[in-house]
């Protein structure tokens, strides 16, 4: 009996909703302040901007993937689609 487990590469995404916005504000203040944008070429200062941007959200932004999540949008769908799955295997 040999066991496999099924492993889908999901992404990880923000998860908005549970994002400490006070908390990325604060970063982004912080990070605003040390960016000179007037030293740079427009490219540069833009890049500078949106490093800033990432980095705040990665320390405030909660990021993952549920595994094998399929959405529903009700039990039948969800039963039907056991049943191709059973048939397919068949």
């Amino acid at each position: 009996m040999s066991t496999t487990q099924n492993t889908t590469s999901t992404l990880p995404r923000w998860n908005y909703k549970k994002a400490n916005l006070d908390h990325f504000t604060a970063l982004m203040d912080e990070l605003a302040i040390t960016i000179n944008a007037f030293n740079k070429n427009t490219n540069q200062g833009a890049g500078a901007i949106t490093d800033g941007i990432i980095k705040s959200a990665k320390k405030a932004i909660p990021r993952g993937a549920r595994q094998n999540y399929r959405p529903y949008w009700t039990e039948e769908l969800e039963e039907l689609e056991n049943e191709v799955n059973v048939a397919r295997k068949k």
